[in-house]
């Protein structure tokens, strides 16, 4: 055979060219990887860095065949595309040290298709089974001794589905028993060292960390990426480590770190960014499919192509079809979106009753300016505050900013108010990054056990003084606001040159859907028009993510609420700011003017 050719029956590679001939059925992104394996295996020894390695991959696919599947009572069974998941990864190497080429593995996929079970399997051949030599010596080989295996979940629940199997593995196969020690409270190498260890939340001990391999599951129900960022900094200490993570699609996209990979992923696949040490598997529907298909289905869930041959697929498919039932017989539409994420494995910005809509999230995003540009066109300009206090004492209080510029469009911002106690709780409850909204001046923190009425005026206040503006009118919602409403109305905070208060312009909003309706639609209507002016305020757009639409019975009046009262979504600034909305019709007279202020320049 030439330099080029390769083996067309070898399993990982006819699989790939099953793909790209389409004898598979497969989404276009299953099909770029296949398209980029093709690639290099024809670039193979023409000054290309790597080369496909068989011995190593065949070495993983029979110490996956090695393990027991206690549930099933059967040893695991290698199936067409994981020759090609696995021949990807561990097949290519460094043409002259044997070392992996991928260093970091993305895999997304629909639940239900095995991939935490895959990596199960990974961590006991990384503890034990990996071998070091270069490509096709494999007399000449070294033996990985105390390797450090690394599992990092959402929470304790989650690393225990991902322990549990790992553990079964190593007590019920037979051949891999005398090489691993499986307790309750720690799994080890018994004749070569090394130790499987489950990631703890606290950042500090990643710092340190130097990984064999980690697994970081299901990233996309992770607050953020600082986790995983920690983790990443320990790699490259050893020669073979590998990083694999492993998801579903999601939602809360301004969140979500594995959108964040995914968008990368798509990258890589398309060819827009070169990266030969990423490998990137994305199994999901096209976006042109129709999800009622069931002959689609296989695109985002692989193992339904064996229909008929694996009794597991049958099980799934059946799973799959009830769900769809539910949601689409029955016109769930929540349960539709759900349906797309989980089994189409497909990314879905919003509810279906949220405030904004996937295309208006989109509109929003294009009225963003930089915080310069901002600051410029609001400056001595008045605006009205709207104050929105926490149910929960404890909880975020929120206030948002309304101003009229002069070419009629509405500039709009905001921040959250906390205690540092709550934050540091709802950090993780809520998954969403306040400590590093906190740093960036989003979010403003307090070492009282609850919200401090007076801290708080005193913040608005020099929030706005710091713009060289001031406040025309404050509206608020009365729960909460006693204190707060009292000392602005007694002029308590007049001296601190944000404005003059008084029972005229701190004006209580009842929180009714008459009251809120109007302002509740002008305020989207105007974002749809790209009327709006916002900085980029990642506290602001989770909230304006957050929000859903409820109508009334007769269906003519609106009002935005969280999902349910449990949720720890939060709306909290879109309601200050619709507080503040109620009252827009009054910055039109500033404007005016602010307009004939002017023309002392022109005498």
């Amino acid at each position: 055979m030439g330099a080029t050719a390769f083996d067309v029956n070898y399993p990982t590679h006819k699989y790939a060219l099953d793909l790209v001939a389409r004898r598979i059925t497969a989404g276009k992104k299953e099909i770029q990887a296949a398209k980029i394996h093709i690639k290099n295996l024809e670039r193979q020894g023409k000054n290309y860095d790597f080369v496909f390695d068989h011995t190593k991959a065949d070495r993983f696919f029979k110490f996956y065949e090695m393990c027991f599947d206690v549930e099933r009572n059967e040893y695991f069974k290698l199936l067409p595309h994981h020759y090609f998941d696995f021949g990807l990864q561990f097949g290519w190497v460094h043409k002259e040290t044997g070392n992996y080429k991928h260093t970091r593995c993305y895999k997304q996929q629909s639940r239900g298709n095995c991939k935490t079970t895959e990596c199960a399997i990974k961590a006991p051949y990384k503890l034990i089974g990996e071998r070091k030599y270069k490509p096709f010596d494999v007399d000449n080989y070294q033996t990985v001794h105390n390797a450090r295996i690394y599992l990092m979940a959402v929470d304790k629940t989650q690393v225990e589905e991902l322990r549990e199997p790992i553990m079964s593995i190593a007590k019920h196969s037979p051949k891999l028993k005398p090489y691993i020690n499986a307790r309750s409270t720690y799994i080890r190498g018994a004749k070569f060292g090394g130790q499987i260890v489950v990631m703890s939340k606290d950042l500090r001990n990643k710092q340190g960390a130097k990984p064999d391999y980690a697994i970081v599951d299901e990233l996309s129900s992770h607050i953020d990426g600082k986790r995983l960022s920690a983790l990443e900094k320990g790699f490259g200490k050893k020669e073979q480590a590998q990083l694999d993570i492993i998801t579903t699609a999601g939602d809360m996209l301004e969140t979500n770190p594995a959108k964040v990979e995914y968008d990368y992923a798509k990258r890589v696949l398309n060819g827009d960014v070169r990266d030969e040490r990423y490998l990137a598997i994305i199994r999901e529907q096209d976006e042109d499919d129709d999800v009622s298909d069931t002959k689609l289905w296989a695109k985002s869930n692989p193992m339904l192509r064996y229909l008929g041959k694996e009794k597991y697929a049958s099980t799934l498919f059946e799973a799959i079809q009830n769900e769809y039932r539910r949601a689409f017989e029955n016109n769930d539409l929540e349960a539709q979106r759900q349906f797309k994420i989980y089994r189409m494995n497909l990314w879905q910005e919003g509810a279906v009753n949220s405030y904004l809509k996937s295309h208006e999230i989109k509109l929003f995003e294009e009225c963003k300016v930089s915080k310069e540009e901002f600051n410029r066109l609001v400056r001595d300009k008045s605006c009205i505050a709207g104050l929105d206090f926490s149910i929960r004492r404890a909880d975020l209080t929120a206030v948002g900013f309304v101003w009229q510029l002069d070419d009629g469009r509405f500039a709009i911002d905001g921040f959250g108010y906390m205690p540092v106690i709550s934050m540091i709780k709802k950090e993780t409850v809520d998954r969403v990054p306040y400590s590093d909204w906190a740093k960036a001046g989003w979010l403003e923190t307090t070492h009282y056990p609850m919200p401090n009425s007076e801290e708080f005026a005193n913040i608005i206040c020099k929030r706005i003084k710091e713009r060289s503006c001031t406040i025309k009118e404050i509206t608020y919602d009365s729960f909460h606001a006693y204190d707060a409403v009292t000392g602005f109305i007694d002029g308590k905070f007049d001296t601190l040159g944000a404005g003059t208060f008084s029972e005229s312009n701190v004006i209580e909003v009842p929180q009714n859907v008459r009251t809120l309706h109007i302002p509740t639609i002008k305020l989207r209507d105007e974002i749809i028009q790209k009327n709006i002016v916002w900085n980029g305020n990642p506290l602001l757009k989770w909230c304006f993510v957050n929000a859903y639409e409820f109508k009334t019975q007769t269906g003519d009046l609106i009002k935005v609420m969280k999902e349910n009262k449990t949720s720890n979504k939060r709306i909290d600034l879109l309601a200050a700011i619709i507080n503040a909305f109620v009252r827009w019709e009054s910055l039109k007279i500033d404007t005016w003017v602010d307009r004939m202020a002017t023309a002392v320049d022109f005498f």
